[in-house]
């Protein structure tokens, strides 16, 4: 089914490319839905929350190395205060 999808899209039609990242998209929603799930039925939900609520972290560190986006300072800042957040409370 994946092969059909793929042999439709050219790259110049830009409206299979969105719906395809929209799909891809709400596969990750449901795959982290899963995860938080079955994550708060192993550990406690703040430390389990705290993590879930990183995507920004997540999302900087990935544009800066997959897209070699430059970070700024506020977002080194924020970065610093997330993973001292993280160890305070697994501590």
């Amino acid at each position: 089914m994946m092969e059909a999808i793929f042999s439709e899209i050219e790259i110049s039609d830009y409206s299979s490319l969105r719906v395809l990242w929209i799909d891809q998209q709400n596969n990750f929603v449901a795959i982290g839905t899963v995860a938080y799930n079955a994550g708060i039925m192993i550990s406690s939900v703040t430390i389990v929350s705290a993590f879930m609520f990183s995507n920004p972290l997540i999302t900087a560190i990935y544009g800066s190395r997959a897209f070699g986006e430059k970070l700024r300072k506020i977002q080194w800042l924020g970065i610093i205060v997330l993973i001292v957040a993280w160890i305070s409370l697994l501590l």
